[in-house]
């Protein structure tokens, strides 16, 4: 219920300052714990669900770090980014990335925007370790495929969040 509250009020908000016309809308698809690519990556099924929901003008998402939080919690450790399984790991969430940002273009989504993950302060969520080195390795190659993916008519504007959830 928090993902429908908070879709209502952006939802509200947007109307209220122009930026979603009266007869439009957001679609929340939000889903908690999904994966981008490790098993059962449900965020490409999210996405094949809304491609049938036409038209898509944006679309906001996160996606990669619960590949590592909840599937493969072996590179939630400092320095597991050294380790080839946890290079893997992100390697194929980058192939997936890849992918849905040439999917989205194809299907006339113009703007993607794409949250990245702060570093989750308290270590709650990955087992109380910072959990943090493999998400700052991630992000540099996340951005240089969202760079590439980006042209005239499409664009992926990526939003690292660690700054914004440390001060």
């Amino acid at each position: 219920t928090a993902h429908t509250a908070l879709a209502v009020l952006v939802a509200d908000r947007a109307k209220k300052d122009g930026a979603l016309m009266a007869a439009d809308s957001y679609r929340n698809l939000a889903m908690l714990g999904t994966t981008l690519a490790a098993p059962p990556a449900a965020i490409q099924t999210q996405w094949e669900d809304a491609k049938r929901m036409k038209p898509i003008k944006a679309v906001v998402m996160t996606g990669g770090g619960n590949d590592v939080l909840v599937n493969n919690q072996q590179c939630r450790a400092e320095g597991s980014e050294e380790r080839a399984d946890c290079k893997q790991v992100v390697q194929d969430s980058l192939d997936v990335a890849t992918k849905m940002f040439a999917d989205m273009k194809a299907a006339g989504v113009s703007d993607v925007v794409y949250f990245w993950y702060p570093h989750i302060p308290g270590g709650f969520l990955t087992g109380y370790e910072r959990g943090t080195s493999i998400s700052d390795y991630t992000y540099p190659m996340l951005e240089a495929i969202a760079m590439s993916a980006s042209t005239d008519t499409f664009h992926v504007y990526m939003v690292p969040t660690v700054e914004i959830f440390e001060t």
